[in-house]
């Protein structure tokens, strides 16, 4: 899949050690000391890339709204003025610098702490270990977004979690929040799939409490159970025939499954794009198929089933009925 560098979109797109590099400047020119050399150093920089012209902005945008507090800055020194004169200008030049710099890095740079976004390519899978003792296992091709509060949220956007909260006690087990709403664990393991249909939940322990994306109760998953989130309402659906979380042993492991079912598993870990039909995604097929060879496991299913592997090339893939 071809993409287009740009821009960032948001602060979070714009990379710490850039924002810091920014920071710094910011310092610079402000401290009154800054020579014709760094104002050169300066403007190089700054059109050396879209993304320091973003951070530059954004820092302006803060000083904006810094500037909005001088009058209180300007009150105090005032009350200070008389018994400092002697000492401001040495205690200024490095209070200013310091004062600077600590407001850009709390307003300007990212709180991994607080929230943070994770991202796994086609094939990558990645375990999150939460403060509380929850876990959280992302497959490939998801997004993601911790948000670390009162309790914690994860917002997933794309992609497939598997959630192991039996070690945390019941404030610290994180909610699944998608745009199809929101899975509560009770003492629970559990997948959530972000569909283009919907948000599917399947439990393999414990209870989940199923509620629209506006806290609106909606069901409660037990184990063993597959629900369906879309449109505000929670619908119980057949087994899809995978064994959930098995990718995190690094396979999917079929059982009278669909064929598209299986087909959509192993999307996920390999680049490009791999399209089926109707017919072939009905097929039912049983057995394990090994993540890190999903190649293999096409020209398996090609040749136990009536099905035709077509490689345009080697990221365009089409599953075709016989």
């Amino acid at each position: 899949m071809a993409s287009t560098a740009g821009a960032p979109n948001t602060q979070a797109d714009i990379p710490e050690p850039v924002l810091e590099r920014a920071i710094a400047w910011a310092v610079t020119l402000n401290s009154g000391t800054a020579s014709a050399a760094d104002r050169a150093a300066f403007a190089e920089w700054l059109a050396l890339a879209a993304v320091h012209r973003c951070a530059w902005q954004r820092i302006q945008a803060v000083e904006q709204e810094f500037a909005g507090i001088r009058p209180l800055g300007e009150s105090a020194h005032r009350t200070l003025r008389g018994s400092t004169r002697r000492r401001r200008r040495g205690v200024l030049a490095g209070g200013l610098c310091s004062f600077v710099l600590l407001f850009f890095t709390l307003f300007l740079l990212p709180m991994p702490q607080l929230q943070q976004e994770y991202v796994t390519a086609a094939g990558e899978r990645r375990t999150l270990d939460l403060p509380g003792g929850a876990r959280v296992y992302l497959d490939g091709g998801t997004v993601l977004t911790v948000e670390l509060g009162e309790a914690p949220t994860l917002r997933l956007r794309r992609g497939e979690l598997f959630v192991d909260s039996g070690l945390a006690q019941a404030a610290d087990k994180p909610r699944v929040w998608t745009a199809d709403g929101v899975a509560t664990p009770l003492g629970t393991r559990f997948t959530v799939t972000k569909r283009a249909a919907g948000t599917e939940i399947a439990v393999t322990e414990g209870d989940v409490l199923l509620a629209t994306a506006t806290g609106e109760s909606l069901a409660t998953a037990r184990v063993g159970e597959r629900w369906r989130l879309a449109d505000g309402v929670a619908v119980a659906v057949a087994n899809n025939g995978l064994r959930p979380g098995a990718w995190r042993e690094g396979i999917i492991e079929a059982d009278d499954a669909p064929l598209g079912e299986v087909l959509e598993a192993l999307a996920r870990h390999r680049r490009g794009w791999l399209h089926y039909d109707a017919e072939a995604a009905a097929l039912r097929v049983s057995g394990v198929f090994r993540l890190d060879d999903a190649d293999g496991a096409l020209v398996v299913l090609e040749g136990t089933l009536p099905v035709r592997v077509e490689r345009r090339t080697p990221w365009w893939v089409s599953v075709r009925h016989k």
